[in-house]
Parts: structure tokens; sequence; C-alpha cells
């Protein structure tokens, strides 16, 4: 398991993650997260906070919670066409269990997150329902080269690592991704990916810069990933959704504050 899938893994709050080798376990112990991440396109801009703590109890079981905070700045174009405005604000309280098992045939890691209706439904950062979202991670290392999979059933459209989306849902959903990182460097990864998502049933939408009767979707993902140290990661992409004709840039800056204390001491 790679230094940046290990990074991760410590304290993940996303649904979508890639990893390359090297094998090293969660340590036990307490959990604190600090992630800012964001995307913009020309619909305007969406930066999510994170805040997460939790505790590990071994190497296979962990539990976090969180909740984000949102900055949402519309391009001047949207505001005109459809009257959104810039705002921010606490999004949903979530919590997650984990579940990590690394092994020499296949690296797997599922996370349940279920979150309670905090955020405001005003400015898109809640539907007012709570969600629970179900996904699993399968990947394996050959080389420098990590292929990997994820699947996934929800109630809602969750963010990931690669898009904060303009919109708020609460319908199931299914959603899938596949892909591969490559490891240029020790310190430098990079990869894409395609990703679809499918919908069922009756679907609430709330906007946070756009409302849409849409949530289906598909597409691909193009990311760099440069894991400075077991504290600290940067990530930045490109996102190309198929079903919004949207282009979008997103960057990642996640630090490791309780295992950075831990280092320290």
């Amino acid at each position: 398991m790679s230094r940046s899938c290990t990074f991760y893994l410590t304290f993940v709050c996303c649904s979508t993650i890639a990893c390359a080798q090297e094998s090293a376990p969660n340590p036990a112990g307490i959990i604190f997260y600090e992630r800012v991440s964001g995307s913009a396109s020309r619909l305007g801009s969406v930066t999510r906070l994170d805040s997460t703590v939790g505790y590990n109890f071994n190497r296979y079981f962990g539990v976090d919670a969180g909740i984000p905070v949102y900055f949402v700045h519309p391009s001047s174009s949207t505001q005109t066409a459809v009257g959104s405005r810039a705002g921010n604000g606490i999004g949903d309280f979530y919590g997650e269990v984990r579940f990590t098992f690394a092994n020499p045939v296949v690296n797997y890691f599922s996370v349940l997150t279920v979150t309670a209706p905090t955020g405001d439904t005003a400015n898109g950062f809640s539907t007012g329902k709570s969600t629970v979202d179900w996904t699993n991670h399968f990947e394996h290392t050959f080389g420098r080269l990590t292929p990997y999979a994820n699947l996934g059933l929800a109630n809602t459209v969750s963010d990931t690592m690669f898009f904060v989306r303009p919109f708020a849902t609460h319908g199931f959903v299914a959603h899938v991704e596949g892909g591969a990182m490559y490891r240029l460097f020790p310190y430098l990864y990079a990869g894409g990916s395609a990703y679809a998502i499918a919908p069922s049933g009756r679907q609430t939408v709330v906007g946070r810069i756009l409302t849409t009767t849409k949530t289906d979707d598909h597409g691909v993902i193009l990311r760099g990933q440069i894991p400075i140290s077991p504290y600290f990661q940067l990530d930045a992409g490109y996102t190309r959704s198929i079903v919004y004709d949207l282009n979008s840039v997103f960057f990642g800056v996640g630090v490791n504050v309780a295992a950075a204390i831990r280092k320290a001491m």
C-alpha cells in the first residue's frame, strides 16, 4: 500500500481513492484530519473545508465524524442566468465506519457514511434529509501501476475528492469508478478514471450553484497527487461530466494533524 493510500485510509472522508504499493497498516489511535478541496467550472466554484476526528481501533476497523463548511461563488453568467448567489455555511454532519483489509492478492477498503441534515437547504448545503453511502474500493499494484475500482450504493450523489458538486441530492443511486494510478516519482502520482452514477426512483435535487433535473452522470477524471509526507498531501486535476457538459478543475490539500502531533512527541 502506498504512502498516499495509507495517508488516505487513516482518515478517509471521501468516496473515491487511488493507491499504489508498500504495505503499511493503519496505526491504532486518534484520527484528526483537515482537508480543503474545491471544484471550479463555468458555473462558478464550490470549496469544501472538512474537519474530521475519529479513532482507529486496529489496522482493520475505525470510525470518524466531521462536518463540512461550504464556500459557494457562482460565476457572473450563472448569477444572471439562474439567480444564484454566493453563500457560505455548514453542510450535513457525517459519521463513518471503515474497514481496511490489505493483502497480496487485492487491497480492499469499505466505508459506510451516514449524514444528518444539519446544513442549510436554502443554500443547497443539505437536502434536509439523512443520507447513507456505502462505498467499496479494490486495488492491486503491478510495479508502478495500480489499477483500482470503486463500487457503491447510496441515497445521495456524494461529493468526492475530485468533484465538489454544484448541487445536493436525495434518492437512490449506484455509483462506479474504474481507473489506475501510476507512480512517476516517489512523491508524484498521476492517473485517470471513468465514472458513472445511475439513479433509480424519485430524486430530490437542491442547488448550491445550479438546480438540475438530472442526477445520472458519467464522465472522466484526470488527476495528479503529491504525498509530500505522511502528514501532508496535494491533489489536483480535471473532471469532465458528459451528462452536464461540464468541465471542472479541482484541487485538494490534506493535513494529517494527529500523525504530525504523534511524530513530534
